[in-house]
């Protein structure tokens, strides 16, 4: 009936997709479950300047977080740390800001500097620190090398504390043995990012699969009921 990757699961809400679906991709009876704080850590080195297809990855990486930030409820906590050689938070851990509010404070995030990971996730994970409870999602989007150091060990730390962490691969350069290594540890997943659009898909997906499962597993009851077209096949239980 679906998985994963399905409509629901797929991040395909607030898109043109679910626009042309004749069902809800949000179930409006769901059960109650803890709110979500999510935080982006962006990678805002002097690479993100160069082009991906028609546009300078930092601008795809701001678009694509304004469309996932989108898709939080009401509650949900968002906050976008920016990184280079030393990081700070662009969007300080608070109720998802407004689109125009969230748009402004991207505009003012530029590239510059070198690209040092491992402090911007420790800060990450002492801002979520506080949230004990809560669905505590990191998500790492850099196109970058890193600085070298015990990844698996950082990973495991935000594990350890019961936050868990997915990369995303921005362009043809980052190093994507490193970000496996990470979202393994962090018990995340690894997505590349090659284009603007598959970027912004990712991102959606992540927030989506982060706020918790849409997916029921398990055999489900399928119940006939009479309808013109079915004729007496429901009443006879076919």
């Amino acid at each position: 009936m679906g998985g994963a990757a399905s409509l629901g699961s797929g991040g395909y809400r607030g898109t043109p997709v679910e626009e042309l679906l004749p069902v809800a991709l949000e179930p409006a009876n769901r059960r109650s479950r803890p709110g979500l704080a999510l935080v982006v850590v962006l990678d805002k080195s002097g690479s993100m300047a160069e082009a991906m297809g028609n546009l300078p990855k930092i601008q795809a990486a701001r678009e694509a977080v304004l469309g996932a930030a989108g898709l939080l409820e009401a509650g949900d906590r968002f906050g976008l740390l920016a990184f280079d050689a030393a990081s700070g938070w662009a969007v300080p851990l608070q109720e998802a800001p407004t689109a125009d509010g969230l748009r402004s404070l991207l505009a003012r995030v530029n590239p510059s500097g070198g690209t040092r990971i491992l402090p911007a996730l420790a800060e990450a994970s002492t801002g979520l620190r506080g949230l004990a409870g809560w669905r505590r999602h990191v998500i790492l989007v850099t196109d970058g090398q890193g600085e070298g150091g015990d990844f698996s060990a950082a990973a495991r730390a935000l594990a350890g504390e019961g936050i868990t962490l997915s990369c995303i691969a921005v362009g043809d350069d980052a190093d994507v043995g490193m970000l496996h290594e990470l979202a393994a540890a962090g018990g995340g997943r690894l997505e590349l990012a090659r284009d603007a659009q598959r970027l912004a898909a990712t991102l959606r997906r992540e927030v989506a699969v982060a706020r918790g499962p849409l997916v029921r597993e398990g055999r489900a009851a399928v119940v006939a009921n009479p309808h013109p077209v079915l004729g007496d096949a429901a009443k006879n239980g076919i």
